[in-house]
């Protein structure tokens, strides 16, 4: 748009030109009759020609951009001396006049590649002086404004409910027992698992031996508490709930063994709800708990938590137990692979586990066991056939005072067994029947 406004205004000075230019002529016209006229009067004149001088002008350098050219005509030579004014004036001006278009004409503008020759002399002579030496434009500094932070409103929210709970340390069964624990220390005593027959309720090995379980046993027995009657009794209840069976092959409760082994000791535990998660935060262990470790491949491993902070981490509290030199009390908590976490105190004891484990049922090979040691019931139909057969007279006796004298035998399956298969009978057939019965 800006290029087509220069055109039109160019095209209006052509014009405002070509109307002055039309008006000199009609002008000089006008003078040239008066001068002929007066010629004809008067003598002729010699006339003075000035010289005309030539004279260089400038050429403005070619521009790549072309102005849109009118269509010019040639105007008419004026009739006269070329010593006058108008003379001189058409001289100077030989080049034709030209009239603008009333719509000049836009040509497309084609960019040359600039030469050496089209370049102004003034350009190339300016490239052998010195660089102008111009100061250096420096960004103006911007203002630091501070960002504006935003800020989460805080709620006061009730704190969550902690998986373990905290222990008060003023009126605390967790500290008597660590002072307890601690005490265990100051005794001698070696290490020996053997097998030993002690007493029921309240019984011990000898004081100078013992193992892990041991050191646990006794620290509870400071508090009044004995962990031989308490396992005996829940395992009396519920004994495949115990790993007796799988891991030592017994059938009944042993109270001679049976608490001074960890794994019946982590059963006990886990049945009267004193099972803690296991976590690697030292302050989840308190004074008081009782820790499993895997200390082999089959040997495990249990110790107390005694109120003595490890001299590495303030956080960590040191493990009183007997691995092998005796009651000691050491930084252990993380040494071995943990297998259990437990907190048992005097509320604990109150525990039903019949309301909260179901009874456990005998496992698949104690089932097997039972059918095999079961006679068949076409053995008890064959003996009862047998016993019911006609025996050999014998002396008419008072039968009836010595059935209300003597009660009938009681039967059991071994001895029918060897009934059966030696061929002698020595039961009476009152006695197969209440077998039969049962």
């Amino acid at each position: 748009m800006a290029k087509v406004q220069k055109a039109q205004q160019a095209a209006k000075v052509q014009q405002a030109r070509a109307r002055a230019q039309q008006a000199r002529i009609r002008a000089a016209k006008a003078q040239a009759a008066k001068v002929k006229a007066r010629q004809t009067v008067s003598v002729a004149r010699a006339v003075y020609k000035k010289p005309v001088v030539s004279k260089t002008t400038y050429r403005k350098p070619v521009s790549n951009i072309r102005s849109p050219q009118p269509v010019g005509v040639r105007s008419p030579q004026p009739v006269g001396t070329r010593g006058n004014a108008v003379s001189k004036q058409y001289a100077q001006r030989r080049a034709p006049q030209k009239v603008a278009q009333a719509r000049p004409v836009v040509r497309k503008v084609v960019h040359r590649a600039k030469t050496a020759q089209s370049r102004p002399a003034v350009r190339l002579a300016s490239r052998t002086q010195k660089p102008v030496q111009r100061t250096a434009y420096r960004k103006p500094a911007k203002t630091a404004y501070r960002k504006a932070v935003y800020r989460k409103p805080v709620v006061n929210r009730a704190a969550p409910k902690r998986a373990i709970p905290r222990i008060d340390p003023n009126n605390s069964f967790g500290y008597a027992l660590s002072n307890a624990a601690i005490e265990r220390t100051k005794h001698r005593v070696r290490y020996d698992g053997r097998y030993l027959k002690i007493g029921y309720p309240w019984g011990d090995v000898p004081k100078s031996i013992g193992v892990c379980t041991d050191v646990v046993i006794r620290a509870y027995r400071k508090l009044g508490i004995d962990l031989q009657s308490e396992v005996h009794k829940d395992i009396s209840k519920d004994f495949y709930a115990y790993p007796n069976l799988t891991k030592w092959g017994l059938d009944k409760p042993d109270p001679n063994i049976d608490h001074r082994r960890v794994y019946n000791l982590q059963a006990f535990f886990k049945r009267h709800k004193a099972e803690l998660p296991r976590s690697r935060n030292p302050r989840d262990y308190k004074p008081g708990d009782l820790v499993t470790w895997m200390v082999g491949p089959t040997f495990p491993h249990i110790g107390v938590v005694v109120n003595k902070p490890s001299p590495s981490d303030p956080n960590r509290l040191m493990i009183a137990h007997n691995i092998g030199a005796g009651p000691v009390i050491e930084d252990i908590l993380f040494r071995y692979p943990m297998t259990g976490h437990y907190r048992y105190t005097p509320e604990h004891r109150k525990v039903n586990p019949a309301l909260h484990f179901a009874k456990t049922p005998p496992p698949a090979s104690v089932l097997k066991k039972r059918r095999q040691q079961q006679a068949s019931y076409a053995q008890l139909l064959q003996a009862s056939k047998y016993l019911n057969a006609a025996k050999p007279a014998t002396p008419v006796v008072d039968t009836q005072a010595k059935s209300n004298s003597k009660k009938p035998a009681r039967i059991y399956l071994a001895q029918l067994d060897s009934v059966l298969a030696a061929g002698s009978s020595n039961l009476n057939s009152a006695a197969v029947q209440a077998l039969l019965k049962k």
